[in-house]
């Protein structure tokens, strides 16, 4: 039988996808650590908190302010405002912020930068 002989991949999309992530992470590596570099500690801070939460709807809660040792609600605030500024961090329709650029809020995730 003559035809289109058969080709087989091997392929496996959740570790492709973890391999391109991890890719673009270190790619963008030396932009990211600028964009950290040109952020007060408090604001770097204060997105760093965001990331691992992913999104975070009450920003001055005493538990998220506990749990990642921030300081003042006040000095929160003026974070958040500087970093909406930034556009590093939106709010979206139901009252929750999350950092606006998916893979910076990965490799804030994954990179011990505070």
């Amino acid at each position: 039988m003559t035809g289109t002989p058969e080709i087989s991949f091997d392929i496996k999309p959740e570790e492709d996808l973890n391999r391109i992530i991890s890719d673009v992470l270190k790619e963008e590596n030396a932009t990211y650590k600028t964009f950290c570099e040109l952020l007060t500690k408090g604001q770097l801070r204060v997105l760093t908190a965001i990331a691992k939460e992913r999104k975070i709807e009450s920003l001055t809660s005493s538990d998220f302010i506990k749990k990642y040792n921030l300081t003042a609600a006040s000095s929160i605030k003026l974070a958040v405002k500087s970093l909406i500024d930034k556009s590093l961090i939106l709010k979206d329709e139901h009252g929750y912020y999350f950092i606006y650029d998916r893979f910076f809020s990965l490799w804030l995730e994954r990179t011990n930068i505070n």
